[in-house]
C-alpha cells in the first residue's frame, strides 16, 4: 500500500489509532469511541474511523474489541512491545584469590641489621633493654 493511502496525521482515524495505542493496544469499540470519537455519532465513528483503519490493516476488529496491529505500530512509529528478559542470577565470582593493592614483596636484610636489639639504650642514665617497636613516643607497655 502506498504511503499516501494511510490516514493523514491529525485526522480522526490517526487520532483514534494513537488513542488505541495509549489504551494499551487493545480496547472495546465503545471505549475507543468514548476516548477518540468526540464530535461524531457512534455509527459514524464505526463507519468512518474503525472501518477505515481495518481497511488499511492498522487495526483488527474482533467482535466488540479492536486491536492494534504491527502495521499500526509502524505507522505510529513505536516498536512492538517485547517481553522483558529475565536473566539468571549472577554466580559467585571465582578467581586466583585476593591481591591487595599494596602487596609487600619479600624483604632482603643484610647480615647484622638487627644487632641493635642486643645492646640496651640509655634513658635518664639507666640502661633500658630493647622491647620492640612502639606505636608512638612515650607509650607505656
Amino acid at each position: 500500500m502506498a504511503k499516501h493511502d494511510l490516514p493523514r496525521r491529525g485526522s480522526r482515524p490517526a487520532n483514534a489509532l494513537s488513542s488505541l495505542h495509549s489504551l494499551g493496544g487493545r480496547a472495546a469499540s465503545a471505549t475507543l469511541y468514548r476516548v477518540a470519537g468526540k464530535s461524531i455519532t457512534r455509527t459514524a465513528f464505526d463507519m468512518l474511523v474503525i472501518e477505515q483503519l481495518v481497511f488499511y490493516g492498522l487495526i483488527e476488529k474482533n467482535d466488540a474489541d479492536v486491536q492494534l496491529t504491527d502495521e499500526g505500530r509502524a505507522y505510529l512509529g513505536v516498536a512492538k512491545p517485547t517481553e522483558t528478559w529475565v536473566g539468571k542470577l549472577p554466580e559467585p565470582r571465582t578467581g586466583n584469590g585476593f591481591k591487595p593493592l599494596r602487596a609487600r614483596s619479600a624483604m632482603v636484610f643484610r647480615s647484622g641489621a638487627f644487632d641493635f636489639r642486643a645492646s640496651p639504650s640509655v634513658v635518664a642514665g639507666k640502661e633500658v633493654p630493647y622491647k620492640g617497636p612502639t606505636s608512638f613516643a612515650g607509650a607505656k607497655s
